[in-house]
């Protein structure tokens, strides 16, 4: 069975008037808005996304840019496994600059463990010469096993407007993750205590307890791969703060752990 890879992209694009096009600053993350990845792994049900600048997109009179965008997925012996033609999209330049910010998404589903790699081309329409570049990286899904995926903050609830890792006092962030690869007792129940303690710079703990939460028995559909969980964070004051999650699988007595960096700037 060929593995569930899924990918998308998007651009949000304000070019520099030349043909030099170039793809830099590459970095694997959480999310569109660079939540950052400590490393290439990722676990069946997680969500990869490749982040990128693109610099040299040539501007037409009218302000806009005319660029398309493809995508492939293979396996560690060099089979396509997915492929999506550079498709052609146009936007107009707002703010200037030259740099644009770009992403490619992998959803990885129920995926065998291996090494694949995923390349995104961009090529610039409005360049006598078409100027083309890729980027290729490469990333591990690991076998299954309990832990967190698709990590990613949100001013929403519903996790549809992405936040970065940085906000201002007054605002709200969801943490949002997804659990998987728990344990299910012969009647194929589940059991998971979810938690989120926030540290301070020096790494103390905010408060004396964590925020905490339980899914067990109906919570969890009987052919659920991922159980879906959220935290709220009021950002009241002004910091560099570590969230700290921790999951832990009741049932095989199993505990994982994810942290992620947080800071919030008083708006002068």
């Amino acid at each position: 069975m060929l593995p569930t890879l899924v990918l998308v992209a998007a651009l949000q694009t304000a070019p520099q008037q030349s043909s030099d096009l170039k793809l830099n600053n590459a970095a694997l993350s959480y999310s569109a808005l660079r939540l950052p990845r400590k490393d290439d792994n990722v676990l069946p049900g997680d969500m990869l996304f490749l982040c990128f600048d693109i610099e040299g997109l040539k501007e037409s009179s009218e302000g806009k840019v005319s660029y398309s965008i493809g995508l492939e997925m293979k396996n560690n012996a060099g089979k396509l496994l997915f492929e999506q033609k550079p498709q052609k999209a146009e936007a107009l330049n707002s703010l200037g600059g030259g740099k644009v910010p770009g992403f490619a998404r992998a959803d990885i589903g129920d995926t065998p463990a291996g090494v694949y790699t995923m390349t995104v081309t961009i090529v610039d329409n409005n360049s006598k010469d078409k100027a083309t570049q890729t980027l290729t990286q490469k990333f591990t899904v690991l076998p299954k096993t309990l832990g967190m995926v698709s990590l990613s903050l949100s001013y929403d609830n519903q996790n549809q407007i992405p936040a970065p890792a940085q906000g201002v006092p007054g605002q709200f962030l969801f943490v949002n993750f997804g659990a998987v690869g728990f344990t299910r007792d012969k009647d194929k129940k589940a059991h998971l205590l979810l938690e989120m303690r926030i540290l301070d710079e020096k790494g103390n703990a905010i408060l004396d307890k964590p925020y905490s939460g339980e899914i067990k028995d109906k919570d969890v559909p009987a052919e659920a791969m991922l159980v879906p969980a959220q935290f709220l964070i009021n950002l009241n004051r002004s910091g560099k703060f570590k969230v700290e999650l921790k999951l832990t699988d009741k049932i095989a007595n199993k505990t994982v752990d994810q942290t992620l960096d947080l800071v919030v700037q008083d708006v002068k």
